[in-house]
This record gives C-alpha cells, sequence and structure tokens, in this order.
C-alpha cells in the first residue's frame, strides 16, 4: 500500500448478476432537489474512473437542471 494515502484500498463497486438498467436507474434517482447520487457505482461505466467523472457530469447537470 502506497505510504502516502494508508486509506487507500482500491475498492470499485461490483455489480451481482441479475443487476439489470432499471436497478441502475433507481440507485441514480436524486433524493427531491437536495440528494444527487454521483460515483462509479451509479454510471453504466460502473468500476471505473471513466464512470466517476460520467456520473458528476451527469449529477451536475441535473443539479442545474433542478435549480431552474
Amino acid at each position: 500500500m502506497p505510504s502516502f494515502a494508508p486509506f487507500l484500498f482500491l475498492y470499485y463497486s461490483y455489480r451481482k448478476p441479475g443487476f439489470t438498467e432499471g436497478d441502475l436507474k433507481v440507485i441514480q434517482n436524486p433524493i427531491g432537489k437536495q440528494i444527487f447520487f454521483a460515483g462509479e457505482h451509479t454510471s453504466p461505466y460502473g468500476a471505473s474512473v471513466h464512470g466517476a467523472c460520467e456520473s458528476g457530469l451527469r449529477v451536475a447537470q441535473e443539479i442545474i437542471q433542478a435549480l431552474d
């Protein structure tokens, strides 16, 4: 483990067999207009940095729409 990141354990999400597109939509749903969910676990590109970035962009758009 790198000494500069003692709490970094290189975790990533894993989807169980049978996880569906509908399940993904459920975990992407915001709660009202105040709590939004981002992270690679909420992206179609799960378990990747690309998924984390994609979800951040998605949530940014959701927040902008919620402010309108």
